[in-house]
């Protein structure tokens, strides 16, 4: 274990509290294999935790706060990605626009059907 995994092991949750909680870091050595993350986000702490869960080998919790987590985890699964925003004509907004009220009013529609037919079955039990 090097200095950096070894000082991120002695950090007490009692540490944790004090850290600025708006705070996420992802930190790693070069030619690492291993990160280490401090989360405050709850979709990142969600995240690390499933993970944690899925691949226990790969993902180690190393302390937990309130709200925030520090974990351990493969370099190889830090990714930075930029989502160009898409320009749409006016007549794709249309289209995009009629699918979206297509797929509500069959949301409607299943509600209702379920509705009747629960009021079916409320009265056939009485």
């Amino acid at each position: 274990m090097d200095k950096f995994e070894q000082a991120v092991a002695e950090t007490t949750p009692d540490v944790i509290n004090e850290w600025n909680d708006s705070e996420n870091c992802i930190e790693w050595y070069r030619g690492s294999n291993t990160a280490t993350g401090t989360f405050c986000q709850k979709r990142m702490i969600n995240k690390i935790r499933k993970y944690a869960e899925q691949y226990p080998d790969l993902f180690q919790i190393v302390s937990e706060g309130p709200r925030s987590i520090v974990a351990h985890f493969p370099v190889s699964s830090i990714r930075i990605v930029h989502a160009t925003p898409r320009e749409l004509s006016e007549e794709e907004k249309e289209r995009a626009r009629e699918r979206l009220e297509m797929y509500r009013e069959s949301k409607r529609l299943e509600a209702e059907l379920s509705e009747q037919e629960s009021q079916i079955e409320n009265e056939d039990d009485e």
